[in-house]
């Protein structure tokens, strides 16, 4: 953990003493210096002077002033920006084993930033940072693997899944329904959908909402279903959103409440859930839970067409609805 001077807005003694320390060559002083003048911690920021801090700091081999110094470098805080430089002690800590230094490294080569652009070497970098146990170069290990050679997606998914990352554990739900890389295992995607869920992510909950509703890994409950759909819609989720208006029109785990249900309908088509916007088209069209809106009904189907829904696309072309554009 990076040192701090936690207590610096109610006393100069933690200040004063890094200060000295700083001075004598101490290079965690010299972090916290820099960090305190980057943060405007009692004074206002001082850009310049983290920066010589920071550096004073790399100087004598701090790691965090180097990470810092690498965002300095690129943005151009505090000192004239060199990505070049930036990237230079990227591939430092790259090569000291470092995995998160390993994973901004492999970006860095994907964007051509400070470095030339290079596909093999940003695979190299993020397959090095996966190595090294770093979590989100796991992921990105996941996802490259994950159409052409499942099982080895679904290994470094699960590294990834067992550190607590969401979005590895939705990708274990998924594959383990699916059996995409492994065999169909209802169970494993169920556990891993409770671990998701409690991580409070959108998807996770979701995931979890579509096995209790079905029954799938675990015994069909539909109030679980609909709390867990419910939390998921309220953090935005376009899917969850749709799903629970259409429990809502059908009564499934809450009492029916088609006001309600519209609304959650029209909030998922808003974020552009397609199936939401297909929906919504036909109510604004035949009047259902709302005043009859040809106008808005052409609005929606359009869209959900434009996104690639085919029912809508021949919805739209059996009503005639450019009439109403």
């Amino acid at each position: 953990m990076a040192p701090s001077l936690r207590n610096s807005h109610k006393s100069n003694k933690e200040y004063e003493e890094a200060k000295f320390n700083a001075e004598k060559n101490d290079a965690d002083a010299q972090y916290l210096m820099g960090q305190h003048y980057y943060s405007a911690i009692d004074s206002i920021n001082n850009y310049e002077k983290a920066y010589y801090w920071y550096y004073k700091a790399m100087q004598n081999g701090s790691v965090y002033a180097m990470f810092n110094l690498v965002n300095m470098y690129y943005k151009g805080i505090g000192t004239d920006k060199d990505e070049k430089a930036g990237a230079s002690i990227l591939k430092f800590l790259a090569k000291e084993g470092i995995g998160a230094a390993q994973y901004t490294l492999a970006q860095k080569y994907e964007d051509g930033s400070g470095v030339e652009q290079d596909d093999e070497k940003a695979l190299h970098w993020f397959q090095q940072s996966a190595e090294n146990g770093f979590s989100i170069g796991q992921l990105e290990m996941g996802r490259y693997y994950v159409e052409t050679q499942p099982t080895k997606a679904y290994g470094w998914f699960l590294k990834c899944a067992e550190q607590n990352v969401s979005d590895c554990q939705n990708s274990i739900i998924i594959m383990n329904l699916l059996g995409q890389g492994t065999i169909i295992d209802l169970k494993k995607a169920f556990e891993w959908a409770l671990k998701s869920a409690e991580n409070k992510d959108p998807e996770g909950q979701y995931l979890l909402s579509t096995l209790y509703l079905k029954g799938k890994g675990t015994l069909t409950d539909k109030k679980k279903a609909f709390y867990y759909c419910n939390l998921s819609a309220e953090q935005n989720y376009a899917k969850a959103q749709y799903l629970l208006s259409q429990m809502y029109f059908e009564g499934t785990g809450t009492l029916k409440h088609g006001r309600k249900g519209f609304e959650w309908c029209e909030k998922s088509a808003i974020n552009n859930n397609v199936d939401a916007q297909l929906v919504l088209g036909k109510f604004y069209f035949f009047g259902e839970g709302v005043q009859s809106n040809k106008k808005l009904s052409a609005k929606w189907i359009r869209v959900a067409y434009e996104n690639g829904n085919e029912d809508a696309k021949t919805f739209w072309e059996e009503n005639e609805l450019w009439k109403y554009e």
